[in-house]
């Protein structure tokens, strides 16, 4: 196996956080995130076991989705979030703004979204139905 291929960079650490790459040392310091296990050049790595294993645990909103998504299989990972649909999805349905739709949730006219992974709200596909 490619050691190079099991590598995480901030950015790609980030993406599936769900959060901003400028806040990931401030997260390293304070010990949310685990330390790199390496740099390349001056770019910290993380082992792709690091990540799924901190991302199963880790504190916050997208800890519920541990249990929901499977950690390791990505094909099993994108199976069960082709059941569930995000405010875009709403609104492409809807034929409104994303906008529209996150202020028709604020004002309770529109369901409260089941879950998130990082800063994703998600609704089951059957609230598009009804």
């Amino acid at each position: 196996m490619n050691p190079i291929k099991t590598l995480v960079s901030t950015e790609q650490l980030a993406e599936l956080a769900g959060i901003k790459p400028g806040s990931i040392a401030g997260l390293i310091t304070r010990g949310t995130i685990p330390q790199p296990d390496a740099k390349v050049g001056k770019s910290s790595v993380w082992h792709i076991d690091t990540v799924t294993e901190w991302l199963d645990r880790r504190p916050g909103p997208g800890n519920a989705w541990a249990d929901t998504l499977p950690a390791g299989n990505p094909e099993k990972a994108a199976e069960a979030l082709s059941q569930w649909v995000t405010v875009k999805d709403i609104a492409e349905a809807l034929e409104t703004s994303p906008r529209n739709v996150t202020d028709r949730v604020a004002r309770g006219t529109f369901p409260q979204p089941a879950g998130r992974i990082g800063r994703t709200l998600l609704w089951p596909k059957e609230c598009l139905n009804a």
